[in-house]
């Protein structure tokens, strides 16, 4: 039977989706609330640790007129984070050419941008170049890019075992109960 349907080979659980990991931690309907959640606090995270590196005097000076375009994906490891077609090399290069609009736009108006795609696995992978992105682009030292790319990992890894965790119980709670002491009635009826 395949993952995803149920004997009568219907999608299973609490939507019409076939129910892999990979929908569940980042597409289902059903805990797309949970999901969303887990990538707003992870920005906050890495927002928090940018205001506090760059302090108040750097971060609002338009004269300069520099920007840094950042933006966080969560994505379902398909393949390890170190081969070429990774998903997370894919989120990546996908994040990095979305902005080229906005980038255009910009630099037509004087503007120096750069685009910052940082992407996290939703079971904890890490893509290389996330460090980079912190350091060259956000301008955060070593040791506190390395220290967000671990607490980010983490987050993604305890969110996305919750993410799951409702998920069953949604689904064991939706059940029909089970008929408790089914085997009483039959044993006292045979003595």
């Amino acid at each position: 039977m395949p993952i995803g349907q149920g004997q009568d080979g219907r999608p299973a659980r609490t939507c019409s989706e076939a129910e892999t990991l990979a929908h569940v931690l980042n597409h289902c309907a059903s805990d797309i609330d949970a999901i969303r959640q887990r990538h707003d606090d992870a920005v906050e995270q890495i927002g928090s640790k940018i205001r506090s590196a760059l302090g108040s005097a750097a971060r609002h000076r338009p004269t300069t007129k520099k920007v840094v375009i950042p933006d966080l994906a969560v994505t379902f490891e398909e393949h390890a984070a170190s081969a070429r077609h990774s998903s997370l090399q894919l989120s990546h290069d996908h994040n990095t050419l979305k902005y080229q609009p906005i980038v255009a736009e910009l630099r037509l108006k004087g503007w120096q941008v750069r685009t910052a795609a940082i992407v996290y696995g939703s079971l904890g992978s890490v893509q290389p170049s996330n460090i980079n992105t912190y350091t060259e682009k956000l301008m955060l030292h070593k040791r506190e890019a390395r220290q967000l790319d671990l607490q980010l990992s983490g987050h993604c890894i305890r969110t996305s075992h919750c993410i799951w965790g409702w998920h069953c119980r949604r689904y064991r709670e939706g059940r029909a109960p089970r008929v408790s002491g089914w085997g009483t009635s039959q044993a006292r009826t045979r003595r």
